[in-house]
């Protein structure tokens, strides 16, 4: 028997061994460890391998690895490092395409990028000068979005892959933040009580 696939999570791996053995295609599937990530890697009969291939394009369509396709390996990395934002299905199948294309990949590194990713969430990223204005902008103006910048600037948070939930937002602007939301209130209020005066 030769190599056909190999998987980074078990359950998958079993499951499309399964479909193949349900479809009197002969296969075995045997586990190894490299780089410190466990694989599952599924061999069948070389004379097996055109048919299997088109017994499970389906599956791996509905998988996410037909829609990965046209993604590049840098890209591919990315969503690993980031597998917070993505589905635990498109994780997998972004796994198992790396895996298809580079055997060798070293998914060790992968652990020290998101380290890393972690360390900028917990400082959190600049709310940005453009945005910061605007809400001041907003908030002298009297209006709403001012407050929806101010609220957002110092409440928003961005959960990591640990599932530790962090600031999006860096200290200075959550400053930035609560300013323009309490100078939004201040100037609503103060627009409200004048138009009343006004109108009475």
């Amino acid at each position: 028997m030769i190599e056909f696939r190999t998987y980074t999570d078990q359950n998958e791996a079993f499951k499309k061994a399964a479909i193949l053995k349900d479809s009197n295609i002969e296969c075995e599937l045997t586990q190894f460890t490299e780089n410190g990530a466990l694989f599952f890697r599924l061999e069948l009969e070389e004379e097996s391998i055109a048919l299997a291939k088109e017994l499970l394009k389906e599956v791996d369509e509905v998988s996410g690895e037909d829609f990965l396709a046209d993604f590049s390996n840098e890209e591919l990395v990315d969503m690993l490092v980031n597998s917070h934002t993505y589905s635990p299905v498109m994780v997998d199948a972004a796994k198992t395409m790396l895996v298809e294309r580079n055997p060798n990949f070293d998914f060790s590194s992968l652990e020290k990028q998101k380290n890393e990713n972690e360390e900028q969430l917990k400082t959190g990223v600049n709310g940005g000068k453009g945005q910061i204005l605007f809400g001041y902008l907003f908030a002298i103006a009297g209006g709403i979005i001012g407050l929806g910048i101010g609220w957002f600037l110092e409440t928003s948070k961005t959960k990591s892959n640990s599932g530790e939930s962090y600031y999006t937002y860096d200290e200075s602007s959550r400053k930035h933040g609560r300013r323009i939301k309490w100078l939004s209130i201040f100037f609503i209020i103060l627009y409200t009580v004048l138009r009343f005066l006004w109108m009475s």
